[in-house]
């Protein structure tokens, strides 16, 4: 019998995979990029003056500059780059929010 879990999770690891493929290797690091600079965007900010949530505000700060920085001009790239593939350009279109 199959744990319940890997009958949850399979056809979400697949789905991403499959999302990968239907773009260039350059174009899905910038996609997984994107996802990983929103997530550390809207991670909760430790309020308090512990050493545990002065090194949490730490790294959520260093995610932020080093996944976000540069994240619209890369994408302005990759649609000139790949200006003539329709499916690269709709993903492309999907993370404009991350330019705002």
């Amino acid at each position: 019998m199959v744990p319940r879990t890997i009958l949850i999770l399979v056809p979400i690891l697949l789905t991403s995979v499959l999302d990968a493929e239907d773009v260039p290797k350059d174009v899905a690091e910038f996609l997984k990029r994107g996802e990983l600079c929103e997530h550390f965007r809207q991670e909760p900010w430790p309020e308090g003056g512990s050493e545990e949530e002065r090194e949490r505000r730490k790294f959520i700060a260093k995610q932020i500059e080093d996944l976000c920085t540069g994240l619209p001009e890369v994408g302005l790239i990759l649609r000139e780059k790949y200006h003539d593939k329709p499916s690269v350009i709709e993903k492309l279109d999907e993370t404009r929010k991350w330019g705002e």
